[in-house]
Order: C-alpha cells, then sequence, then structure tokens
C-alpha cells in the first residue's frame, strides 16, 4: 500500500487522494486511518454501502 501511494504522491494529477471502502471492512479502515485518511463522506455504489476516505496529497515518510 505504502509503495501505490508513493507513486501517487509523486504522479497523480489531483491534490487530494481518495479511498473506496466497505463499511464493513474494518482491517481496511484501521490501514486507512494509519495512512492518513479520514472518513470524508458515506454513499452507495450499485447499491451497496460504501466509506469516502480522503487525505490531501503531501510528502510520504516510507
Amino acid at each position: 500500500m505504502r509503495a501505490c501511494l508513493a507513486w501517487a504522491e509523486q504522479h497523480g494529477p489531483r491534490e487530494r487522494l481518495t479511498a473506496i471502502i466497505d463499511p464493513e471492512h474494518v482491517r481496511s479502515r484501521r490501514l486507512a486511518a494509519r495512512l492518513g485518511f479520514t472518513e470524508v463522506a458515506q454513499s452507495h455504489y450499485h447499491e451497496r454501502p460504501i466509506c469516502i476516505f480522503g487525505r490531501p496529497r503531501r510528502a510520504l515518510s516510507i
């Protein structure tokens, strides 16, 4: 995951990184929090609930 974030930090076109996570995936939510993401919204995708996490693009210390 850190390698993906490092790539996105350097090459991503947006000022914010976004993660879409199933609300029932507690481990994924915890990992996102450890990586600096915060929950910004809840929604539905294909009639299933999702949590949307975001964080600003920044230098990542690996």
